[in-house]
């Protein structure tokens, strides 16, 4: 009788183990992350926020070339996936900008010529030193890019990348897949140039439709730019990609978030240059209790001074809690959180290149909304969220 009621036990456990996740999952919001990933700050913290946060699925991790090369930017996400041991997918995608023309050489020395100065060239400045990029390890495989940055035998299971320049790279096909197999579920968090989201669009022209909504990091409307004078890094690495993005229709049209703007959220340079940095004595206690390995990058890569670069991490916070914007566009009132305004960005290579703006009308017919947003709750994203989803499990 007694191994009868253990057994009892543990098959009513296991079913209501089974039935109480399936439940929760199907209530938790479904993300894909397409990142430029670097280790820490801001791209891993967000990572990390997204893999952690109790309402969020997080269905994979795409990658794109941005900040670093592909190669390096995957096994930057696979080795922040193994600190906290997490078993997400990390799916490899475009290595270089839609437009050929884009990274090379002779491009830069046009923007030059135009008087454009580059503050921040990401991966790309490997173009503007051809001769240094030859004999660079990261033309390896990703997995050996992994054992000779991090100094350990690659193990990660669950990333993907499909060698073949002449089919869409695995991100692409992860994407669309999703999106039909969850219509109108996912939300997409785009914290890199928008290169894997433009080829997925241009691979299935439905596709942006069957995506619930689009949260950007990238696009400087009401500021300066930071990687030139007039525009932000992620969408200035590939413009062309961000005009595919920008332009397309997201999710319903019929509700009142697509009628309002177009179910895409831009947390652009806007909200950073309104934002005060993490406080110090946040960034104290992540550092008291985060996962002993990432504390490790943290201190490696930015040290015991609060950072000031947190840009994705604003992309991942709505995400997870909607609550924290608090006007968006260039209003600074709770009536603004709603309203999108029409925007664009310059692809002519001139002194505005990559430069986004918001249009006062849409005489042609051509643009969409977007909502851009302005302001934060900085109390419940940095004590509410940022700090207690950075915590050691």
């Amino acid at each position: 009788m007694a191994i009868f009621k253990s057994c009892h036990f543990i098959i009513l456990a296991l079913y209501n183990s089974f039935f109480i996740n399936k439940d929760r999952r199907e209530t938790m919001e479904k993300v894909i992350l397409d990142t430029d990933m670097v280790d820490g700050f801001d791209d891993g913290v967000a990572l990390l926020m997204l893999e952690n946060a109790n309402n969020i699925d997080l269905l994979g991790v795409t990658i794109v070339a941005g900040n670093l090369p592909l190669k390096r930017s995957a096994a930057s996400a696979i080795r922040q996936l193994e600190i906290i041991k997490a078993n997400t997918r990390v799916y490899l995608g475009s290595s270089n900008p839609l437009v050929e023309k884009r990274y090379k050489k002779e491009h830069f020395k046009k923007e030059e010529d135009l008087g454009i100065k580059i503050n921040h060239a990401g991966y790309l400045k490997k173009y503007k030193d051809l001769d240094k990029s030859d004999s660079s390890p990261l033309d390896k495989n990703f997995k050996d890019v992994y054992e000779n940055v991090y100094n350990k035998k690659y193990t990660f299971q669950n990333a993907f990348y499909q060698e073949d320049t002449d089919k869409s790279s695995s991100a692409v096909d992860f994407m669309i897949e999703q999106a039909n197999k969850y219509p109108n579920e996912i939300t997409i968090v785009a914290i890199g140039p928008l290169t894997n989201i433009a080829e997925a669009i241009l691979k299935d022209s439905s596709f942006p439709t069957k995506v619930k909504q689009i949260v950007y990091m990238g696009g400087a409307f009401y500021c300066r730019g930071n990687a030139t004078k007039n525009s932000e890094f992620n969408w200035w690495v590939d413009p062309h990609a961000a005009k595919i993005c920008i332009s397309s229709s997201w999710g319903n049209q019929h509700s009142k978030e697509g009628l309002n703007f177009n179910n895409q959220i831009i947390f652009g340079l806007e909200v950073t240059n309104n934002t005060k940095s993490i406080p110090q004595d946040i960034y104290d206690k992540i550092l008291d209790t985060t996962y002993e390995e990432f504390k490790s990058i943290l201190l490696k890569n930015t040290g015991t001074k609060a950072p000031k670069n947190i840009w994705d991490i604003f992309a991942a916070a709505y995400v997870i809690n909607k609550s924290i914007l608090l006007s968006s566009n260039n209003e600074d009132t709770l009536k603004s959180k709603e309203k999108g305004v029409f925007i664009d960005i310059n692809t002519k290579l001139d002194s505005n290149f990559a430069k986004a703006f918001v249009e006062e009308d849409n005489k042609n017919n051509d643009l969409k909304k977007a909502l851009i947003a302005n302001t934060v709750d900085e109390n419940l994203l940095f004590n509410e969220l940022l700090y207690p989803l950075l915590k050691s499990k």
